[in-house]
């Protein structure tokens, strides 16, 4: 039996975790519920789903933070029209676009937002628990802000329970 090569597009370059963990985010329908619960005008590529799906595969290709203008790197020679939907290319995963989107997610409610996540995979693949919480101390955002934070800004109340600082502890633990 001889191999059928004409769907063979040749060397798709992507990292196996990248593509392992963006599948599962698709597959999960996790996409699918950023999209219906955030809508966008139609005529905004990537939509916040896409966006997200984006610094997944972007997050699990390296082991150093990335800015934003860094995040395509990866899709170079990826088919990304069929990763991040039609009429998408390179340009659409820029900075400006993943920026607005992140921006408009921030504006949502998020922990409404993280508890349909956290449902939609507990009911998906059978997983139930009496415990919630959002441990968002492994990941950073950083940027250059001319005017002053948002008071509590640092650790808005659906980031989790924070670390006390060089014991691994959290303060959930002296309540």
């Amino acid at each position: 039996m001889a191999l059928d090569r004409s769907r063979d597009r040749g060397y798709v370059g992507l990292r196996a975790a990248s593509a392992l963990a963006m599948a599962l985010f698709e597959q999960s329908g996790m996409r699918e519920l950023l999209d219906r619960r955030i809508p966008v005008d139609k005529r905004r590529k990537p939509t916040v789903g896409f966006a997200v799906k984006a610094l997944i595969g972007d997050m699990m290709g390296h082991a150093d933070r990335r800015a934003l203008s860094r995040v395509s790197d990866p899709f170079m020679s990826a088919p990304v029209s069929e990763l991040f939907g039609e009429k998408v290319d390179l340009k659409g995963l820029g900075p400006t676009a993943l920026a607005r989107d992140l921006d408009i997610m921030f504006g949502k409610d998020l922990p409404s937002l993280a508890y349909d996540c956290y449902r939609l995979l507990a009911s998906r693949y059978g997983l139930d628990s009496s415990i919630f919480n959002i441990d968002s101390a492994n990941f950073g955002v950083s940027a250059k802000e001319k005017r002053a934070d948002i008071e509590g800004a640092a650790a808005p109340e659906w980031c989790g329970i924070p670390r006390i600082p060089g014991t691994g502890w959290s303060t959930a633990s002296f309540r």
